[in-house]
């Protein structure tokens, strides 16, 4: 599918930046369907010029998702993701080696 926004972010605390990738695109013509197979993506860097592609069952973000942002309530962080003609989605940020 399509990526639409990405967050750079440390996610383990390495002092290196990781990667939260969200997209899906709906607005697309009948005959090839919607791509809509993407529900978010965290990379975390490999620290030699790469990245891993991080497996989480609880992110999950289904949707045209379309604009992600980060920000801090209650002394937790979290995501919001922005999601075309439809309701906002928000996730806990998670940091570590979980």
């Amino acid at each position: 599918s399509t990526v639409r926004d990405i967050d750079v972010f440390d996610h383990n605390g390495d002092a290196y930046p990781d990667l939260f990738l969200i997209g899906n695109n709906y607005e697309i013509s009948t005959q090839l369907g919607r791509m809509d197979a993407f529900h978010g993506l965290i990379l975390r860097n490999d620290k030699k010029g790469g990245f891993h592609w991080l497996t989480d069952p609880e992110l999950s973000v289904s949707g045209p998702a379309r604009s992600l942002v980060r920000f801090g309530y209650n002394d937790r962080e979290y995501w919001g993701v922005g999601i075309n003609n439809g309701a906002p989605v928000f996730l806990q940020l998670k940091t570590g080696e979980e």
